[in-house]
């Protein structure tokens, strides 16, 4: 409908349209024959001013009065109408004037009504407060926005339910449901108020604290047809009142002095800290001038005071001397606050009062503690170091700090402990930093220091936080435990070597026993048939077959004897060092053939297959051959006595590297994997039980790997585990070149006489090679020289590492050969030095160590430290020219090339 009031042209159509409608309805009802010819016209008239308003509506009756006078009126299609029309159109003319009046009357009272309601509900949508308005009934027929968002019911749910089940209320204290407003009005007709302390349930659960009333709504003959209830959150007012309440309580009990003043210094208020303070009550002081609490030397500073409350400055920390009612003078620190009005005038000012006498005594009393601290500090035999825990730099440190560390203190301030190199891991010190950050300290707690000079000291730390000028730091105290540290560790090794040494002793008792125990089992076994037999052959009453078999097991028996006294012996020479090696070049082919061959018998008595896998080509070895056939001979014992019947037995020889390997693997019994690491010991067994199955000293593998050893070789030993077998492995360097005997090099004109026919082959690259000879036994430097010098190389020698390193500097050689075991400094020692050397010429000289030591072990060591060879004593000549003849072909090319880049 607003879009017809808006529009002129639809509106005036709409009048238009409906007369159209009214006159052909009328034709076709044959409207002359009726009474009431106007009556569709009375419709349209009514609904143009209805729909349309007063003017279409006007419009409408003009119209209607001539369409009808033309179309319906008799005569149609005519406007000379008869007396009889005439009266109808002037009767209907005045109806419809009056209607259109009535109509039009009816319409602005509505419309006034609507604009009012519109009004009313626009006010009391807006209004701050809460709004809820009921029928009589007490029913919801209207809800402000701020009463549904109190209530948490939507306008559309809320209509038509009771006000209680909408309104809910209760008291605060007792929680019991308060009378609804609703039924209070209803029943006395009058306005009424919530009580105190109301509580309004929301539908989400919310307790909202309200406040107001609620009244009736009366039609014009005063009859009550509803209520209005009116409403207010009074959450902050109680905040308000419950603050202003908080405070109060908060300045009473405070313990600072507490007090107002107006701008004339005249005190209006006072709490019991300031009666605390000044000694004087509140009916004491209030009404006086502050003046009274203010010595006569300080009266200028109140005045200077008050000008500048009354200029709006505030007055914050101030410190000075106020005096008590009793006269006495306390140190107070002021902080003054001017109040102002509602319109921002002041009007007074608010004095907070801290006694601080106790803070100064305490500050003084800190002064002279910190004067005392700094002398201890200063003079403290331990070193002392203060340090920001921020930038963990030194603040401070005392003289015996800077004499432990040689850093003066001017070095030292401003730089951290990291910084100055001082802990020999870094990493210590974020550990301490982060200790005392978190725990506030730390207690004897070890560390290791650098010193300045390279002195490593071991250091026993504590450290504590403390607050110097608001920073915290960290008071360290560093006491230097290195000679304690050094005589506790000796103590511990002493300690641990006399409790090793005691336990060596006993298992060494132990084997000792169990050796002492098996060689007489070993002994008097083969004698007890060895006398038997004897006594029987000494009766003569044996046939010649029984004569025979008696002969055989005495001789067996005797080997087997003379088998054990070799070992017992072998196993002597070993221990006192008397085992001396007759070495040659060695085929290993050979020497394993000619052991098989010894041992085939007792293989072949217990049906046990011997396998051989040898490589011919493995390359000779520099040993002694009769040793090197027991050490086979041994293995393949082993595996034939541990070996069941059936069994089988492989031998094998292979070149490995520079190395030539033998492995001797059996099927037999195995090794548990507990016994392994003991199998080459002396002595030990894995059974030595009396009900063991195999005889024996257990001697027999140690041998072989003290053999093995001397050769410059290893042994080792590997099982699955016991019934499952095991494999002895022998490794044994290969010989640099084959020796040539006589013949081999004639025509050449270069080989040197070595005796009994045998010649040295040398090189044409050992002519004029620089050779340095280091030995601290002068015979074996001597000899050394003399072979290398019959192959014209030019031969340097020295005494000591020092004087190695003097000679290589002055002349550079080609090549160096030390020996490993020397006083002082050792061959490590000066290769180390030699790698280190700034002289490239001397740093990368091809180095040979020639040496008495001989494990596997030893070997490694030397290749690990830069040793391109490890030779062993004692030495054969023409080895030794062929493994340096070897090394010299391998480095010339490279050496040739740096010295013409350089």
């Amino acid at each position: 409908m607003a879009d017809i009031k808006r529009s002129p042209l639809l509106r005036y159509g709409i009048a238009i349209l409906l007369v159209a409608l009214a006159t052909v309805i009328t034709w076709f009802l044959q409207a002359e024959h009726t009474r009431t010819p106007f009556a569709f016209y009375f419709i349209a008239v009514v609904a143009a001013t209805i729909y349309a308003g007063r003017g279409p509506g006007l419009v409408a009756v003009a119209l209607s009065a001539i369409v009808s006078s033309y179309f319906i009126l008799p005569p149609r299609f005519s406007f000379l109408i008869g007396s009889e029309g005439l009266i109808q159109l002037g009767v209907f003319l005045f109806v419809a004037l009056v209607i259109s009046s009535l109509m039009e009357r009816a319409r602005g009272a509505e419309r006034k009504t609507r604009l009012g309601e519109a009004s009313l509900r626009t006010t009391l949508q807006s209004i701050g407060d809460a709004v809820i308005s009921t029928d009589a009934e007490g029913r919801v027929i209207f809800m402000n926005p701020v009463a549904q968002a109190l209530t948490g019911w939507p306008l559309d749910e809320a209509v038509g339910r009771r006000l209680p089940e909408v309104f809910h209320i209760v008291n605060e204290h007792s929680r019991q449901p308060v009378e609804s407003p609703t039924e209070k009005v209803l029943r006395d007709g009058m306005v009424v108020g919530l009580a105190n302390h109301t509580l309004l349930l929301a539908r989400d659960g919310r307790e909202i604290p309200i406040d107001d009333s609620g009244a009736p709504i009366r039609d014009e003959e005063g009859r009550i047809t509803g209520v209005v209830l009116v409403f207010h959150d009074i959450t902050e007012r109680r905040r308000g009142e419950e603050a202003a309440l908080k405070l109060a309580a908060i300045v009473e009990s405070a313990e600072d002095a507490i007090f107002g003043k107006t701008l004339e210094g005249v005190i209006n208020s006072w709490n019991k800290g300031a009666q605390r303070l000044y000694g004087y009550t509140a009916e004491e002081a209030i009404g006086r001038n502050v003046s009274m609490l203010v010595p006569e030397e300080r009266m200028d500073e109140l005045a200077s005071i008050m000008e500048r409350l009354r200029g709006g400055e505030s007055i914050e920390h101030f410190e000075t001397i106020r005096r008590t009612k009793e006269g006495q003078l306390v140190h107070v620190a002021l902080t003054i606050s001017v109040i102002k009005n509602v319109a921002g005038g002041i009007i007074g000012a608010s004095t907070i009062a801290r006694n601080i006498t106790e803070r100064r005594q305490a500050e003084e009393a800190l002064r002279e503690s910190e004067e005392r601290f700094a002398k201890a500090f200063a003079s403290s035999p331990l070193a002392l170091t203060i340090t920001s825990l921020k930038t963990g730099r030194l603040m401070e440190v005392n003289e015996t700090f800077t004499q432990l560390s040689g850093y003066a203190r001017d070095e030292a301030v401003g730089r951290s402990t990291v910084e100055l190199g001082l802990w020999a891991r870094p990493s210590d010190r974020e550990a301490e930093l982060g200790l005392i950050a978190e725990t506030g300290k730390v207690h004897n707690t070890e560390y290791r220091f650098l010193m300045r000079d390279g002195r490593k000291l071991v250091g026993m730390l504590s450290a504590e936080r403390i607050v110097i000028g608001g920073e915290p730091c960290a008071l360290t105290v560093i006491q230097d435990i290195t000679e304690q540290k050094r005589a506790e560790e000796e103590r511990e090794r002493l300690f641990h070597l006399e409790r090793q040494a005691r336990r060596e002793a006993e298992e060494a008792n132990r084997l000792k026993d169990e050796f002492l125990a098996t060689l007489s089992h070993e002994l008097r076994t083969p004698l007890t048939a060895m006398l038997g037999w004897t006594r029987m052959l000494r009766t003569r009453m044996l046939d010649e077959k029984t004569s025979r078999h008696a002969l055989a097991t005495i001789e067996r028996n005797v080997r087997s004897q003379t088998q054990l006294i070799e070992d017992l012996l072998d196993v002597s020479r070993i221990i006192t060092g008397k085992l001396r090696l007759d070495t040659r070049p060695v085929e290993l082919a050979s020497v394993i053939e000619a052991a098989i061959d010894s041992i085939q018998p007792a293989a072949e008595a217990k049906e046990i297959l011997l396998e051989r896998a040898i490589d011919p080509t493995a390359g000779p070895v520099l040993g002694d051959p009769a040793r090197m056939q027991q050490v086979v001979w041994n293995l393949l014992s082993n595996a034939v006595k541990f070996t069941p019947k059936g069994g089988r037995v492989q031998v094998a020889l292979e070149r490995s590297d520079s190395y030539a390997a033998i492995s001797v693997t059996d099927t037999g019994a195995g090794i548990s994997h507990d016994f392994l690491p003991y199998v080459f010991d002396r002595f030990r067994q894995a059974d030595s039980s009396s009900t063991r199955s195999h005889g024996g000293l257990g001697l027999g593998l140690a041998i072989v790997r003290h053999l093995v050893e001397l050769h410059g070789g290893a042994v080792e030993a590997a099982s699955q585990g016991a019934q499952r077998g095991a494999c002895f492995t022998v490794k044994l360097p290969l010989m640099a070149v084959n020796i040539r005997r006589d013949g081999a090099g004639e025509g050449k004109g270069d080989g040197i006489a070595t005796g009994e026919g045998a010649v040295l082959d040398c090189p044409p690259l050992l002519k004029g090679l620089r050779i340095l000879v280091v030995d601290d036994e002068e015979d074996a430097q001597q000899l050394l020289a003399t072979i290398l010098r019959q192959c014209e190389a030019v031969v340097e020698t020295a005494s000591s590492a020092q004087q190695a390193i003097e000679a290589a500097r002055a002349s550079h050689p080609d090549l160096l050969i030390s020996d490993i075991g020397m006083p002082d400094e050792d061959g490590y020692d000066l290769l180390e030095r030699v790698r280190k050397d700034p002289d490239p010429e001397v740093k990368e000289v091809p180095a040979v160590a020639l040496t008495g030591y001989a494990s596997e072990e030893d070997r490694a060591r030397s290749f690990a430290a830069g040793f391109q060879i490890h030779l062993t004593k004692p030495i054969d000549p023409q080895a030794l020219i062929a493994a340096i003849s070897q090394l010299v072909k391998k480095d010339s090319p490279q050496r040739a090339a740096e010295k013409f880049l350089s």
